[in-house]
């Protein structure tokens, strides 16, 4: 069974701690930009998502349906969520 993320939404304490939705220490940083970035974590996961799913026939930005160019931010993108889901 592939391993899943701590539920969100994730919160920050006494500045430099991440706890997750079930109210669980998931990382005590070095930084509070560190903290903020990782409590962001599964909201920005989830808009990312979103922004891919809703581009995935026609292309705005490239403006062809089905075909992202080496401009566009959507493979990028996929790459990342990917990279975030995979497990082990």
């Amino acid at each position: 069974m592939a391993d899943e993320h701590t539920p969100g939404p994730w919160r920050i304490a006494d500045s430099d701690c991440v706890y997750g939705g079930d109210n669980k220490e998931l990382a005590h940083m070095v930084g509070e930009a560190d903290a903020r970035l990782i409590a962001a974590a599964p909201a920005l996961l989830a808009a990312l998502e979103a922004v891919v799913k809703d581009n995935d026939g026609y292309c705005y930005r490239c403006e062809k349906e089905n075909d992202h160019g080496p401009a566009c931010p959507i493979p990028t993108a996929r790459a990342a969520i990917a990279k975030a889901r995979q497990s082990g």
